[in-house]
């Protein structure tokens, strides 16, 4: 039997994997909560950065958004990791 998908709520942690377009170092993780930041290049014409691990709610990823768009880096994915 199939196992039920987790129910993800606005304020509880989660881990996420973001990926957008351009390029940022590991010196970055503090001012995105901590995330992991890790930059490669892509097949395509630009670089993608993937910022990933566990942020504390929803609320909190609205924020690492906010900061990625204040950047001018175009977002190319959000990904909710679930917990296995």
């Amino acid at each position: 039997m199939a196992s039920k998908p987790a129910k993800l709520k606005l304020h509880q942690p989660a881990s996420y994997r973001i990926c957008v377009q351009g390029v940022l170092d590991a010196s970055w993780a503090a001012d995105f909560a901590g995330l992991t930041v890790t930059c490669a290049p892509s097949a395509g014409p630009a670089p993608v950065t993937t910022l990933s691990g566990q942020l504390a709610d929803q609320a909190m990823l609205l924020g690492v958004l906010n900061g990625l768009y204040g950047l001018g880096l175009p977002l190319l994915l959000v990904e909710w990791l679930m917990d296995e």
